[in-house]
């Protein structure tokens, strides 16, 4: 007969199971470095908020090959609902630059949380991909991948496009970086 002993206050491997623990009784604290990972770690659990700013980008850089081809950091506005275009950027498209995505990233806000400011992006006099739309009334980041393998290889111009979705509201913009990726 095996005999099992144990120093006091220690417990048995497996004996506390989740249906023995009180709902938020197990603290971070108390959780060892580590011990968390993927597997432990419910698909589609992690929302955004809960990811640190930057991880995603160096992520994506580390799995995707990207280029940096231009920025544009003034502030720009429009008052009202007349679209307006307010940036004009050139990039190139060329066989020697990775991908086929024009990726981007643009800072952009509201001037009150009951309008909604928009950008819309157009190639070359195209509209592509999605609008961008906050009502945030500080600065926030959008990003988006845009496809461009249809594109023919030379320069390019994206306009960037900004409107209210009211006729007392002002959009803006800041910040607009292009990557080409993969």
């Amino acid at each position: 007969m095996a005999i099992n002993l144990r120093r006091v206050g220690e417990v048995a491997d497996g004996s506390v199971t989740s249906v023995k623990l009180a709902d938020n009784a197990v603290i971070s604290s108390k959780i060892a470095d580590g011990a968390v990972g993927s597997t432990e770690i419910a698909d589609d659990a992690v929302i955004g908020a809960k990811i640190a700013a930057g991880v995603v980008d160096a992520e994506l850089s580390a799995k995707h090959k990207t280029s940096y081809l231009v920025a544009d950091e003034t502030e720009v506005s429009v008052a009202g609902i007349v679209p307006s275009i307010q940036k004009t950027l050139s990039f190139v498209k060329a066989l020697n630059l990775p991908g086929s995505l024009l990726i981007t990233k643009a800072e952009m806000k509201s001037n009150n949380a009951l309008y909604t400011a928009s950008i819309t992006y157009k190639i070359d006099g195209t509209p592509v991909g999605v609008a961008e739309t906050s009502i945030a009334t500080v600065y926030e980041l959008k990003e988006q991948e845009i496809n461009i393998s249809a594109l023919g290889n030379g320069k390019h111009t994206l306009d960037i496009e900004l409107v209210s979705s009211n006729a007392l509201g002002v959009a803006y913009n800041q910040l607009v970086e292009l990557h080409l990726g993969s």
